[in-house]
């Protein structure tokens, strides 16, 4: 992590994470079932919280395409996404954009008590 920029390679037990700068994008695909969340999501989280005086006109894009994420990956998804929500509030255009299969219903909940806890826009985005 060097500056605004950000990456974890994925296995098959955790996630990649990398930040995308161009785009203005921050992805997190995979698997999250990693052995030691904390140690996962401790970079992103302080990634985040380091963001507030770098984003203040440009749009930042969070994407989360997960197939699954144990309860203690969950736990650091959320103080992650509360970070960003402390960071960027009010002068970055966020947008959170969940992705799920159509057919997944525990991911797609997941998703929907994600959007009700955190204010920035959030859009769950069907995979086909």
């Amino acid at each position: 992590m060097v500056g605004n920029l950000l990456y974890i390679n994925g296995t098959p037990d955790s996630p990649e994470i990398r930040f995308i700068p161009e785009e203005s994008r921050l992805l997190i695909k995979g698997r999250s079932l990693p052995e030691d969340a904390y140690t996962l999501y401790r970079p992103l989280i302080d990634w985040a919280r380091s963001q507030s005086d770098i984003y203040t006109e440009r749009n930042l894009y969070i994407d989360i395409e997960l197939d699954y994420f144990n309860s203690s990956s969950g736990r650091y998804l959320l103080e992650f996404l509360a970070a960003m929500e402390q960071c960027l509030r009010p002068k970055t255009k966020a947008l959170i954009r969940w992705y799920v299969e159509k057919e997944d219903e525990l991911m797609m909940e997941k998703g929907e008590e994600f959007r009700q806890l955190i204010e920035i826009p959030f859009e769950i985005v069907y995979l086909d």
